[in-house]
C-alpha cells in the first residue's frame, strides 16, 4: 500500500512508524471502534463504511457479528483481504457510490469518513435507508477545524453543526464518546424504539 505512510487517515497497525501501533491516533481509532462494537450482537448485519486496512473490521467481526467492509482504495482491500481473511466481505467502492440493499443493516459504522466526502448529508440519508428500521448508526467525525491543514477533509463539523446534520437526516443521538475535544463518536437511531438487545433466551429446559 504505497500511499499508506503519507495519509494519517490510512492507519496500518505495525506498517506506518508515526502512526502504527503504539500511537496516539492508533490509540483513539481502536477506541471508536471499540465503542462501536459494544453496540454489535452475534450474527448482526453490519457495514463498515471506509474500513480502510481493515483492522476495524476485524474488531467488529470478533463481536459475532456478519461484517460487510467498503473501501474505494484497492490496495486498502487488498491489503484487509489478506491481513484479516475470508470471514469478512470486502467490497471496494467509493464510500459515497456503495448502494446497499434497503432495511437491510442492523449497524452502520462510519468513522472518519463525512469530512472527506462531498456530500455527507446525501450518504447519511443512504445510510437511513439501508439501516433497519431499529438499526443504530456508529459515526465519528472530527469536531475541531481540519480542513486548513488536511487537504483530504472537505467538511469542518462542531459538535453542534454534526448533531444538527444528523437531526437534519432524521437521525437522535443515544450514546456518544468524545475525545480529547476533538472527535466525537456518536451512537444513533431513527426510531424511537432502537434493536439494542439481543434476542431472548428460553428460560424453558429442553429435554
Amino acid at each position: 500500500m504505497s500511499d499508506i505512510p503519507k495519509i494519517i487517515e490510512r492507519l496500518v497497525p505495525g506498517v506506518n512508524r508515526q502512526y502504527g501501533e503504539g500511537s496516539a491516533a492508533l490509540r483513539q481509532h481502536l477506541l471508536r471502534y471499540r465503542f462501536a462494537s459494544a453496540y454489535l450482537r452475534k450474527g448482526d448485519e453490519v457495514l463498515d463504511i471506509a474500513c480502510g486496512s481493515g483492522y476495524g473490521a476485524a474488531i467488529l467481526a470478533a463481536s459475532g457479528a456478519k461484517v460487510t467492509a467498503v473501501d474505494r482504495s484497492v490496495d486498502a482491500i487488498s491489503y484487509a483481504k489478506n491481513s484479516y481473511g475470508e470471514a469478512i466481505t470486502w467490497v471496494c467502492s467509493p464510500f459515497d457510490q456503495y448502494q446497499g440493499e434497503d432495511d437491510y443493516f442492523d449497524r452502520i459504522v462510519c468513522l472518519e469518513t463525512l469530512e472527506h466526502l462531498e456530500d455527507p448529508q446525501m450518504v447519511l440519508q443512504t445510510f437511513a435507508r439501508m439501516l433497519k428500521k431499529k438499526g443504530l448508526l456508529l459515526c465519528s467525525v472530527p469536531i475541531i477545524p481540519s480542513r486548513h491543514f488536511d487537504p483530504y477533509h472537505l467538511h469542518d463539523f462542531s459538535q453542534k453543526s454534526f448533531v444538527l446534520l444528523l437531526d437534519l437526516c432524521g437521525f437522535r443521538i443515544i450514546d456518544r464518546l468524545i475525545q480529547e475535544d476533538m472527535f466525537i463518536t456518536v451512537v444513533a437511531c431513527t426510531n424511537d424504539a432502537p434493536d439494542l438487545e439481543p434476542e431472548p433466551v428460553s428460560t424453558q429446559l429442553v429435554l
